[in-house]
């Protein structure tokens, strides 16, 4: 969506319309904050849902298995990803994992090894989404409630994005807002 605005592709109504590999996804642009733009993407209603060996595994788009932990910042996520990612029990195709952490705050923190990369990304959507999902499939309070939202506030790598939804068989109608820039080439 960013990146679309960039090349000043126009929306529609203020809307821009894509297809990922996950299907067809609406974002928008809600404003600009110190040279970057503040986007708000649709996500993919959650699939697949479950307990699996010390986490749980989720389908938000991409599967992920989400693992909760006392401090993310103390997590090899390099080796324990990698471990992760590679069990018999993903296969064939692997998952992306996830490292969550509740903070004193209530916010959650993530850091997530995405498989194709092989490697610890500063942010993955589908990542923060599991993250939310699975805070709020785990009885951890969201940071607020409105109108049958949820709304979960997740620190990453390099920002602070917020993850809305509306709860249901575990999630449906899914919003991931937070910062994007496009850098040149």
């Amino acid at each position: 969506v960013a990146f679309a605005s960039s090349l000043k592709i126009k929306s529609h109504y203020g809307k821009y319309m894509f297809e990922a590999g996950d299907g067809k996804h609406s974002g928008e642009i809600l404003g600009e904050e110190g040279g970057r733009k503040i986007v708000r993407i649709g996500m993919r209603d959650v699939v697949g849902y479950g307990r699996v060996l010390d986490g749980y595994f989720i389908n938000t788009g991409a599967r992920h298995f989400v693992r909760f932990v006392k401090d993310v910042e103390e997590v090899d996520v390099m080796q324990e990803g990698s471990k992760f990612r590679n069990d018999l029990i993903f296969a064939p195709s692997g998952t992306n994992v996830d490292f969550v952490s509740v903070l004193n705050d209530g916010t959650l923190a993530v850091r997530t090894f995405e498989k194709g990369v092989e490697a610890e990304t500063l942010a993955c959507g589908t990542g923060i989404t599991a993250a939310a999902v699975t805070a709020w499939c785990n009885g951890i309070d969201p940071a607020k409630t409105k109108r049958g939202r949820v709304f979960y506030y997740v620190h990453t790598r390099q920002d602070i994005l917020t993850v809305d939804f509306v709860p249901g068989d575990p999630a449906k109608n899914i919003y991931l807002t937070g910062p994007a820039q496009v850098k040149p080439f």
